[in-house]
């Protein structure tokens, strides 16, 4: 088994429940708006040009978490039909792929090294439309496309003393997905969001190899990279508030 930096994973879960006690709290801030919001309108011209400010939003991913991906979304309309979505979060421990594909054909800790997972980060961006009209809110089925940036850390050191050895590998995935989802309201201006997504994932995967010279036959550790295409199928749920005036 691999020795993974406890500190790393207390501050994740810290963090984790501080998402969620600040996902909570705006929840019962802003939880008594939805029904009360207006908007004056003359013409129709300026309540078509009015509805998108009232339509933004902020979520979270809760199942990513497993995927050491803790993003913060945010999302506002751009018509009454489109909207945008942005977000931005860290990574660390990917608790799915640990032991797998990061980390598959060497025994770090067999070979006498420790392995450290670091923090690193996340961007998504993504435009959406609205199949139906539920008036100045998102809400109902969608289909979009979406574009996901992840990039892992990891440190690796040698346990013998004295050897000095010190190797950072990096696993980055790049998403083009299609999504398809439903934005249903729970209570006032809290919803949650299920979601699928079908696309292809590049991935670029570095691993600590050995590579021997033929003609010393002296063994060195060095970092290799794998870089492939593979399908990519994204299932799951997002929490939202809405953030109205």
């Amino acid at each position: 088994s691999f020795r993974i930096n406890r500190k790393l994973e207390t501050m994740i879960a810290k963090t984790t429940l501080t998402l969620f006690a600040l996902f909570l709290g705006l929840t019962s801030l802003v939880a008594q708006n939805r029904n009360v919001v207006q908007v004056e309108v003359v013409e129709e011209n300026e309540s078509q040009k009015s509805e998108w400010f009232q339509n933004t939003s902020i979520k979270l991913n809760p199942l990513l978490f497993l995927r050491g991906d803790i993003p913060l979304y945010f999302e506002t309309g751009m018509s009454k039909d489109f909207a945008i979505e942005a977000g931005i979060g860290f990574t660390n421990t990917d608790y799915v792929s640990f032991g797998t594909d990061l980390f598959s054909g060497f025994d770090y800790e067999a070979a006498g090294f420790d392995l450290k997972n670091k923090l690193g980060y996340s961007g998504r961006i993504g435009v959406r439309y609205y199949a139906s009209d539920y008036g100045f809110q998102s809400e109902g089925f969608y289909f979009g496309v979406t574009f996901r940036h992840q990039a892992y850390n990891s440190e690796v050191t040698s346990t013998v003393i004295g050897a000095g050895f010190k190797q950072e590998l990096h696993r980055t995935n790049n998403d083009f997905s299609m999504m398809f989802g439903y934005v249903n309201y729970f209570d006032n201006n809290a919803y949650i969001e299920p979601y699928v997504g079908l696309g292809i994932r590049s991935r670029a995967i570095d691993q600590l190899g050995v590579y021997t010279d033929p003609t010393t036959g002296i063994s060195q550790f060095s970092g290799v990279t794998d870089v492939e295409s593979v399908p990519l199928l994204s299932i799951g749920f997002k929490l939202g508030i809405l953030l109205a005036n």
